[in-house]
This record gives structure tokens, sequence and C-alpha cells, in this order.
């Protein structure tokens, strides 16, 4: 009767520990994700929004590349007859940039 008594309280002991050990791998997961969306979000790095991007039509969505600036990307795709500087003004406005720095794999809306 005490073998008994022992193994069922092992057993309990055992499946206690397993839901322990599930429920700290299921916290520090969660905050792994929050802290990688925290260093996302503060790295600037990342244009993680555009500002009425589901109101734009005909246009396309860039992504920027290394060596690229506004003012090259601007150039690439202004209407033929346009100015580059008021394209390059509305492409800033259109994705929320309040200069003309863009970075690395930011994407940018590019009205056609």
């Amino acid at each position: 009767m005490t073998m008994e008594y022992h193994s069922a309280y092992i057993m309990k002991k055992a499946k206690r520990e397993s839901i322990l050990n599930r429920q700290r791998r299921a916290a520090l997961l969660a905050a792994l994700i929050t802290a990688l969306g925290l260093w996302v979000a503060l790295s600037g790095n990342f244009n993680l929004t555009l500002p009425g991007r589901d109101n734009y039509t005909g246009g396309v969505y860039v992504s920027v590349e290394r060596g690229d600036s506004l003012w090259s990307i601007a150039g690439e795709y202004k209407p033929i007859s346009g100015d580059t500087r008021a394209f390059m003004q509305t492409i800033a406005k259109m994705n929320g940039l309040s200069g003309t720095t863009v970075y690395e794999g930011q994407v940018l809306y590019i009205p056609q």
C-alpha cells in the first residue's frame, strides 16, 4: 500500500513539473516575441505603417534598396514631364515621411 501511494505521489509531482515547464516555456516565448516587436518598432529602420495605404490605387509599392535615396526613387518613377523635386515631396507626404531620409528595406507607395 505504501508503494502505491509513493508511485501516485511521484506521478502527480512529475505531471505538475511538466505543466510548470510548459508554462515557463510559453512565458519565455511571449517575452521573446514582445522584445522582438519592441526592437523592430523602436529601431526606426522600418516603416511599419503606410498612412492611408488602402486608399491609394494605381500606384506601386517599392522596397528601398541599399544606395537608394528619395531623390533617386522619385527620379526613376516620376512622370516624364514631371518635376523630380515636386514628385519627391508627393512621395514623402503619401508615405508619412517627415523628411527625405529613407532606409534600406523600407516600403514606399509610389503613385502613378
